[in-house]
This record gives structure tokens, C-alpha cells and sequence, in this order.
């Protein structure tokens, strides 16, 4: 039993081995009940799909799906050990969605879709359930070029993103992984710039902030599985 002060606002509870949940207060004198789900436990192994070797260093995530009755359900998410190993100790009791992703690898059922909607690698995790589940992963797509200026002098120091409507990407992007935007890269002392987590078949545009120049956005092509594509942007002269 905890006591609220007067007046409207929010409460929020959060506990170890528990899903976060918050709920708006509108005041008065009612008594306001918050049930708790326990956390589902996601383990396993991430390994290439063809030679079945383990990736050490990798992201696994476990994205919600279905948020309902959670209002703050952050992806979950885990780096693999030297053995290609993870251990998701706290995600959220809900669909999720499970994948791997960096180091030019990522899930190959990030790319797919059903007629319904869903995701070929959705999961529905019931509270407090301990999951086994190794991930298969095979090439990501991948971008390098140079960002030089509008006389083709090397921009130092520019920020790039590569931005995507894919919908998990999209929550991971909310959520700051990968540097607060996915593929997100700054540019060296040459202009040079690269990333490997692009999902192949999503489209992707690019953005690039620099000081002292004008932001340039655009750039549209489809990332490809094991293939590089190289790209050179100009940013505009400032007006």
C-alpha cells in the first residue's frame, strides 16, 4: 500500500523480476490496484545458418509486439558470448518478437512477412516462462562511402543515419539502441562512413547532420543481403 499525494498524475511501480507498469491518477479517495506479471526468461545460442558456427558479440533482442497492459514495454536485449551464448533474464510477458542482429549478421526472418501481419519469428512468452530458443542468422545488408562537401573536400565528424520503416528496427531506433538511430555512423578524417545491420529487403534512406553545413536527407535504395552499397553524398552549400 503506498499513500499519493492530492491531485491528478501518474504512478508507477516497478519491482525485480517484474514487467514495469504505470497507470494515470485522477485523484479522489478510490483505490487504484496494479497487478504485476513476473518476467519471462529467454536463453539460447546464436549460430551462422549454413556452417552452424557460433557468433560471439552479437545483439539479441526480444521486441514486444502486443503491449497491451504494458505501458512500458522496452525491448529487452543481450550480447552473446564468446560460445555465440545469451541470457534475456528480464523480458516482458507478452508476443515478442526474438532476433539477432550486428556484426554484418542478422536473423533471416527480420526480411519475411505473413498475409496477417505477423512475423515468422514472433513468440508469445507467458509470465514468469523460462524459453529456450537459438537464432539462426545469416548476411546483413551493408552501406560504406564518403560524405564530402559540395567542392568534394571530406566532411570530418558528420553524423550518418540510415533510416528504415521496418517496423522492429523502428522500436529498437525508440528505444536508442545502435547509438540512439539504426546504422547510425560518423564520419572519419576522409568522409568515410560505413554499417553492417542493415535488414535486407527494407528500404532504407539516408540522413546526414554536420556542423557547419546544411543537413542533407535522401538517398533511397533496398539493402541486399551480403552486398555493400557504396554511396557518396555532397552536402548542400549552406544558404
Amino acid at each position: 500500500e503506498i499513500l499519493v499525494p492530492p491531485g491528478q498524475g501518474g504512478v508507477f511501480v516497478e519491482a525485480p523480476g517484474y514487467a514495469p507498469l504505470s497507470t494515470e491518477w485522477g485523484g479522489g479517495d478510490e483505490e487504484v490496484v496494479l497487478r504485476l506479471q513476473r518476467t519471462a526468461r529467454v536463453t539460447g545460442r546464436v549460430v551462422q545458418v549454413e556452417s552452424r558456427e557460433p557468433v560471439s558479440g552479437i545483439w539479441v533482442f526480444a521486441v514486444p509486439l502486443d503491449t497491451r497492459g504494458f505501458s512500458l514495454s522496452f525491448p529487452a536485449a543481450a550480447l552473446t558470448d564468446a560460445s555465440g551464448r545469451f541470457e534475456l533474464p528480464d523480458v516482458t510477458p507478452t508476443s515478442v518478437a526474438l532476433f539477432a542482429l550486428g556484426r554484418g549478421f542478422v536473423t533471416p526472418a527480420m526480411s519475411d512477412g505473413r498475409d496477417d501481419g505477423s512475423l515468422p519469428l514472433e513468440r508469445l512468452l507467458e509470465p514468469g516462462e523460462a524459453v529456450q530458443e537459438d537464432l539462426e542468422v545469416g548476411p546483413s545488408g551493408s552501406a560504406a562511402g564518403r560524405v564530402l562537401t559540395a567542392n568534394g573536400e571530406p566532411v570530418r565528424g558528420a553524423s550518418v543515419v540510415f533510416e528504415t520503416q521496418h517496423v522492429l528496427v523502428s522500436r529498437l531506433r525508440q528505444a536508442a539502441f545502435f547509438g540512439g538511430g539504426h546504422g547510425a555512423a560518423v564520419t572519419d578524417g576522409q568522409g568515410r562512413v560505413a554499417t553492417d545491420v542493415l535488414v535486407p529487403g527494407a528500404g532504407y534512406s539516408v540522413r546526414v547532420e554536420a556542423s557547419g553545413h546544411a543537413a542533407f536527407a535522401g538517398d533511397d535504395f533496398d539493402a541486399t543481403a551480403g552486398e555493400t552499397r557504396p554511396r557518396e553524398i555532397r552536402l548542400p552549400v549552406v544558404p
